[in-house]
């Protein structure tokens, strides 16, 4: 979506003319930042913790609230595309390391 400023006055050979200056709409995607979130700490946890339910329950989610965030932000074209793309690689990488640790023990 686009919103129209207040039009600028600009001078093209010798005559006054108006001119609209359209802007991008600076809505944020509303999935980024809690996905961004919930992959941080569920990193967090996965350092300090005890529980591997609590990091599987947290990659789980993390996985699908950033690839919500990433399909969203595409479709209607949000600002916070790359926290989407950044919580759904962290996720991806958590969940890596925690298969790789379940298979080791």
């Amino acid at each position: 979506m686009v919103r129209p400023v207040a039009p600028a006055s600009v001078e093209l050979e010798g005559r006054a003319s108006k001119v609209h200056v359209v802007e991008p709409d600076a809505r944020w995607n509303p999935w980024a930042g809690p996905a961004l979130v919930l992959a941080l700490g569920t990193v967090a946890y996965g350092l300090v913790g005890t529980s591997i339910w609590v990091v599987l329950v947290g990659v789980v989610g993390t996985l699908v609230l950033a690839s919500i965030a990433v399909r969203k932000g595409r479709t209607f074209e949000w600002r916070g595309k790359g926290m989407a793309l950044a919580a759904l690689v962290i996720g991806a990488l958590a969940a890596l390391a925690t298969l790789v640790v379940l298979l080791s023990s």
